[in-house]
């Protein structure tokens, strides 16, 4: 054998070597990834409708660790590390902004005017008389004028200015029958208006209220109608959904499911610590309805966990200091057996059909 020969021969040993180291890296990898659980602790109150507490969760020794924590009075905080290194912030610190978001001061203007107000000249005003006015001369002074001179003509024209008065007087009574009857005619067509435009206001206020209450009580109708229709539409949904899920051809898959869902509340439920949750509805029947639940999840958290009903009041106590830990294989089995499952796969498609989301 040649040198080149024995070159080849330990290149391909040293090859195999590698190969072998890598595929024990890989597969060490694979079971610490698969194996090693993923490890939580909860510890907090539920008070007065307020949360306070923290959830810690480790893993591979605490190389990959998440924190969510929220403190009465604190902000809430969430977030990733790996190695000691914030990777994610799911509520990062916002910094404060160096700019100044303000009015500045050369922006705000003075009220007022420089030079005074529009129109004001500060100049004295003059007072100008009119033919009206008492004070100022005018055709009040010749009235008086006249009046004197009137005076002065002795009782010559006696006789006729009594005659004119008379007849001014007269004339005067006559305009004030003629304007009293105007006003009273004015007044009662006034009323007459006043009766018409209520009357037609009542009117439309009453054609108004019928026409509403036909609307709300043609708007009911189809409500009801549409509930009804809703309700029948589900109710019909309802049945062919359970005549699927009883359906003889599909009960091993179903069985598979409600054992991998069995599997995997085991594997979520606390190993240790206590915890005490006090739960009322406000009412027999809502706490009666919760209790119900809460019992059908009993044998997977009545070591750790006491649950109490209220009957009486409408309140959430709880208190927990508890921890526990999941396995990713059982999470990861039970998901590829789900997911490649070909009957769940049908029973998905029709369910779709039947709810007419396709």
């Amino acid at each position: 054998m040649t040198a080149i020969g024995i070159l080849l021969k330990i290149a391909q040993v040293l090859l195999i070597i590698v190969g072998v180291l890598l595929a024990a890296v890989i597969l060490l990898l694979i079971m610490i990834l698969f194996f090693w659980p993923v490890r939580y602790y909860i510890n907090g109150s539920f008070k007065d409708n307020t949360p306070d507490g923290e959830i810690n969760v480790k893993w591979i020794m605490g190389l990959v660790r998440a924190k969510a924590a929220y403190h009465k009075g604190e902000k809430l905080k969430a977030y990733v590390k790996v190695a000691w290194i914030k990777v994610y912030d799911f509520f990062p610190d916002e910094g404060e902004s160096d700019g100044y978001d303000g009015v500045l001061e050369s922006d705000i203007l003075d009220g007022g005017f420089e030079d005074g107000f529009p129109g004001e000249s500060g100049e004295p005003g003059y007072y100008i008389g009119s033919e009206d006015d008492p004070h100022a001369g005018g055709a009040n002074a010749e009235t008086g004028a006249g009046e004197a001179g009137g005076a002065a003509g002795g009782d010559e024209d006696g006789g006729e200015a009594t005659e004119a008065k008379a007849a001014a007087f007269a004339g005067k009574k006559q305009g004030i029958f003629e304007k009293l009857k105007a006003a009273a005619e004015g007044v009662v067509r006034s009323i007459k208006a006043e009766i018409a435009a209520l009357k037609k206001k009542v009117h439309d206020a009453a054609e108004a209220g019928i026409n509403k209450l036909k609307a709300l009580w043609q708007k009911a109708a189809e409500t009801f109608i549409n509930i009804r229709d809703n309700v029948t539409d589900k109710k019909a949904k309802a049945e062919k959904l359970y005549a699927l899920y009883k359906d003889e051809r599909y009960q091993d898959a179903v069985m598979m499911v409600k054992k991998r869902v069995v599997r995997l509340l085991k594997e979520i439920a606390p190993t240790k610590g206590r915890g005490r949750v006090r739960y009322g509805g406000g009412d027999p029947f809502a706490t009666g309805q919760a209790m119900q639940a809460a019992a059908m999840l009993y044998p997977f958290y009545h070591k750790h966990i006491e649950v109490i009903p209220d009957f009486d009041q409408n309140i959430i106590d709880a208190e927990l200091d508890v921890r526990g830990r999941i396995r990713i294989f059982v999470v990861a089995e039970a998901a590829i057996r789900i997911f490649f499952s070909k009957k769940l796969r049908r029973m998905y498609k029709k369910a779709r059909k039947i709810l007419e989301l396709d």
